[in-house]
């Protein structure tokens, strides 16, 4: 049995690790901005694990997550 000090990192970043590293950028999905959605763009090299109730702050409003997400490394969603 693993115990936590086997475990190695997760091979993704926290909301605040890819925040911190210039790797996440949230905006909105269009000029006029619709509440329920937004863009956001991993420019990173590796995934992004966004969870739920985390707040997106970088758009019109901040938001709060109602899924967990995790976006992969260069994609946009």
């Amino acid at each position: 049995m693993k115990t936590v000090a086997d475990a190695t990192d997760p091979d993704w970043l926290t909301l605040d690790e890819a925040t911190a590293a210039g790797a996440l950028e949230v905006t909105e999905v269009n000029e006029a901005g619709s509440v329920p959605a937004l863009r956001v763009v991993n420019k990173g090299d590796r995934a992004v694990f966004l969870l739920d109730s985390e707040e997106l702050v970088g758009a019109k409003q901040n938001r709060i997550l109602n899924t967990s997400v995790l976006i992969a490394a260069g994609q946009t969603i």
